[in-house]
């Protein structure tokens, strides 16, 4: 065995396992009968308590492949057990009620005497088991499927040859168990075969007069034998493509229609949303091939079928100009199931007059009113466009399409849009009470908007949801920051005063000429003695032009702090 649950036959047949038991699915008769079915244990073995695998050789078909998967099977005391598996191996199980115990046989016959089990109820019960060898099972539910049956007394007129056969014929019980563990549930029907209540004790009886005790819904399964049912599904080798249909069907219930054409657009995606590639046909008031996105015109009457869509195809129609008329859609989207085909239908109604739901207490439905008014000195023309919202009382957008009037005339769904210029309005009818809805505006981002009723529930009669915009001009702009001020610079260090030239070194004043020797006769007096010779003149003005140039240096210096000092001041 493989850890995914199969069989590796090559393995086991080199291994030259023996099996315990086998045979090949044809037509029984006997206790069990039927076409297609094997019954274990063959003619000359039993199936004693212990583990068995129940694993398909061949297929029977040289079309088909083998199932590899090993159906695990128990036997114990209380019964045999078939483990399902995993969804998707091809393996389901089921149950039948086999026998009823011999010595219960006495209260099987309506034979006017006691028919207690004549009538009983079975359901499937699915369980888990423990590594410990424990079963644990699910309760009887009355909400799950439960199959009604009576005793026949003949095995012959039961599908399988059961003693117990499906009350009325009805079979109620379908139900396959795909994955893991069942067993059979029995209890006593009091639902079926029971006449007005006659004799002593309040008991019920069978028209043949056979008392029916109340088991008060106890388990009795113990008193019956039960057939395990396994089914093993092959794969063909070639698998034709599972297909199914989609039936689009055009109804106008109201107006004059006469031979109009509404157009139907036709979506189809696969699983992951991606358009199919196609084309696929279609035939009935019209043939022809469609891919996602093409459309189909019908008149009303009229209807087409596409055949071949994969399984799991997801299917949505919608019309694209139904003008005047209201549409409503029955199974406008869904999913495509092999082998079988879904109708979509596309109902018009007139409603250029819709009445007003008020007049009607009967009419559960409400309008809803949209209207635009600009303020201040703006275009009056400029277009603005607005989004509605419908959704139940579940939070699921509304599928339908809603007829509108007023400024304009149309048709509009959930998640659509309308445009409007100051002074229009529209009204969208028969909006059913209690949906709630929503108004976007999508482009006044230029504009202060102010609205009354964008959000609400519709009510009977109608709801108003009125915007206004106003040019959002007047608020000033934001002053601009100012500038930080600028560092004033350094002020500049004055200059050093220049230092005077050294003055010249005055010439050694000439010396005189000797006097001339007087002449003679007489002795002259003797000359004065001649003053000193003083300074020259030209080294006075030094002293001067030191201290004028030291005072300018000062003034400068001066000059220079106290404008440095104004600036200062003045940018604080």
């Amino acid at each position: 065995l493989n850890d995914d649950g199969t069989v590796d036959l090559d393995a086991l047949n080199k291994a030259k396992v023996s099996p315990y038991d086998r045979g090949k699915t044809g037509k029984l008769s006997g206790n069990v009968s039927g076409e297609g079915l094997l019954l274990f244990p063959t003619e000359g073995k039993d199936l004693r308590q212990g583990t068995y695998y129940l694993v398909e050789t061949a297929s029977g078909n040289e079309n088909y492949k083998i199932n590899p998967t090993a159906v695990k099977v128990i036997v114990d005391e209380t019964g045999v057990y078939a483990d399902a598996g995993k969804k998707g191996d091809g393996v389901s199980t089921g149950r039948l009620v086999g026998s009823v115990l011999k010595s219960m046989l006495r209260f099987v016959r309506d034979d006017g005497v006691d028919a207690t089990l004549n009538n009983i109820k079975v359901q499937i019960l699915e369980g888990d088991l423990s590594s410990d060898g424990d079963w644990t099972w699910d309760e009887w539910s009355d909400t799950e499927q439960v199959q009604h049956l009576y005793y026949n007394g003949d095995r012959r007129t039961d599908p399988y040859g059961m003693e117990y056969s499906p009350t009325g014929g009805n079979i109620t019980l379908d139900d396959k168990t795909e994955t893991g563990w069942n067993k059979l549930a029995v209890r006593q029907c009091l639902e079926h075969g029971v006449s007005t209540p006659t004799g002593t004790g309040g008991g019920n009886y069978t028209e043949n007069g056979s008392l029916r005790q109340d088991l008060k819904g106890q388990d009795i399964s113990n008193l019956f034998s039960s057939v395990m049912l396994v089914t093993v599904e092959n794969e063909p080798i070639n698998p034709t493509p599972k297909t199914g249909s989609l039936t689009i069907t055009k109804q106008v219930t109201s107006g004059d229609a006469e031979s109009a054409a509404f157009e139907i657009q036709v979506s189809l995606k696969d699983a992951g949303g991606n358009p199919l590639t196609g084309p696929y046909s279609y035939s009935g008031s019209q043939n022809g091939t469609i891919s996602d996105g093409g459309t189909i015109s019908l008149q009303s009457g009229q209807s087409v079928t596409i055949t071949g869509l994969p399984d799991g195809t997801l299917y949505s129609v919608t019309e694209l100009n139904p003008g005047e008329y209201t549409v409503t859609y029955q199974h406008e989207r869904g999913t495509i199931t092999a082998g079988s085909t879904v109708t979509a239908t596309v109902n018009n109604a007139k409603s250029s007059n819709p009445p007003d739901p008020g007049e009607d207490d009967n009419d559960p439905t409400g309008n809803l009113t949209i209207s635009k008014t600009v303020q201040g000195d703006v275009s009056r023309t400029e277009e603005f466009t607005f989004r509605v919202t419908f959704t139940d009382e579940d939070g699921d957008e509304l599928t339908n399409n809603f007829y509108y009037n007023g400024n304009k005339t149309g048709t509009i769904g959930s998640g659509d849009t309308v445009t409007l210029h100051h002074g229009q309005s529209i009204t969208i009818w028969r909006l059913p009470t209690g949906t709630h809805y929503q108004v976007e505006e999508l482009n006044a981002d230029d504009y202060v908007v102010t609205a009354s009723g964008a959000v609400g529930t519709i009510p009977k009669g109608t709801v108003n949801a009125e915007f206004v915009n106003r040019l959002d001009s007047d608020t000033p702009d934001e002053p601009d920051t100012p500038d930080d001020p600028d560092v004033p610079d350094d002020p500049d260090i004055p200059d050093e005063p220049d230092i005077p030239d050294e003055p010249d070194t005055p010439d050694d004043p000439d010396v005189p000429d000797n006097p001339d020797t007087p002449d003679e006769p007489g002795t002259p007096d003797e000359p004065d003695t001649p003053d000193e010779p003083g300074l020259p003149q030209t080294g006075q003005l030094w002293l001067p032009v030191v201290l004028l140039a030291a005072a300018g240096a000062i003034l400068t210096g001066l000059g220079l702090w106290n404008r440095y000092k104004y600036r200062g001041k003045h940018e604080a």
